[in-house]
């Protein structure tokens, strides 16, 4: 809302100006054609030589603006990789029972599986061993 304020400010300034300016021209207190002599000469290699420096000064400012960018990310990142990494454990370990309350089912299961395969395995022992 600022921004649009001081846009429109602006416009209104411009406007102003440019008609003060065509007002003087008018009254005739400004005479075009001195003006225009008065103006200075276009120089090429002090173009080309304002043109470098300022080409120099937008990409190490650019390249400034990026390094903090990357460094701004980075930490933000950090600090969702952790929040995440919560989220995620409650996720993956929900309805788990806690800890020291005994043994997951997953972990009951395999044990009464492996007492079975015991229990298999010696069956045929005994007979062998009876006969």
């Amino acid at each position: 809302m600022v921004a649009l304020f001081l846009f429109i400010i602006s416009l209104i300034l411009i406007v102003a100006l440019v008609c003060y300016r065509a007002w003087q021209i008018r009254a005739g207190r400004v005479v075009v054609e001195e003006t225009l002599e008065s103006w200075p000469s276009f120089d090429h290699a002090a173009f080309k030589q304002s043109l470098r420096e300022y080409t120099k000064a937008t990409i190490h400012h650019g390249a400034l603006l990026a390094l903090k960018l990357w460094i701004r990310i980075a930490y933000w990142v950090r600090k969702q990789d952790k929040r995440v990494h919560d989220k995620l454990l409650g996720f993956l370990h929900r309805g788990a029972k806690e800890r020291g309350e005994g043994p997951s089912k997953f972990l009951e299961h395999i044990k009464e599986y492996k007492a079975k395969i015991q229990e298999l395995e010696q069956a045929p022992v005994d007979k062998q061993t009876k006969e």
